[in-house]
């Protein structure tokens, strides 16, 4: 609306030539708005912020530049192989000690299953992969009810 009211020469003008997309009243207080001193200090306030962003964006940009053209640089010597300009890259990183003396911990210990402390589930059964019974020779899933395992007990419906 602002823009619209800009292609005016004065207030006066802008108020015979309505925007569009507001009736009278709206008009008129949009005008009042856009030529009261609040309006003007704020408009100018926001301008000069942008303004700053725009200088400050500005400056990170050429720096960036810079820092890209330096690594460039770098970069072209490190592959052309000039030793003068070589840089010799370092970690900060310290190397992990290789000594351990200290407590073992239960994992360590070699020939020792992880779990060997544990005692061993009476229900389990001795072989890997065996399945949990009640009783031997029937799974457990057979003993509930409506389970098709149970059809000829129930009897054929």
């Amino acid at each position: 609306m602002y823009a619209y009211f800009k292609k005016f020469s004065s207030k006066e003008a802008a108020l015979l030539k309505r925007h569009p997309d507001t009736t009278e009243e709206q008009w008129k207080e949009l005008c009042d708005l856009f030529t009261s001193e609040t309006f003007m200090h704020q408009l100018a306030k926001a301008r000069d912020e942008i303004e700053a962003m725009r200088a400050a964006r500005e400056k990170d940009l050429q720096e960036f530049e810079k820092k890209q053209a330096e690594m460039e640089a770098t970069l072209r010597d490190c592959l052309t192989g000039s030793p003068e300009k070589t840089t010799t890259w370092t970690t900060t990183r310290q190397p992990k000690p290789t000594d351990r003396s200290g407590p073992a911990r239960k994992t360590d210990r070699p020939g020792k299953p992880k779990h060997a402390d544990r005692p061993r589930d009476p229900k389990r059964a001795d072989r890997p992969g065996a399945r949990k019974t009640d009783r031997p020779g029937k799974p457990m899933h057979a003993d509930r009810p409506g389970h098709p395992k149970h059809a000829d007990r129930l009897g054929a419906q």
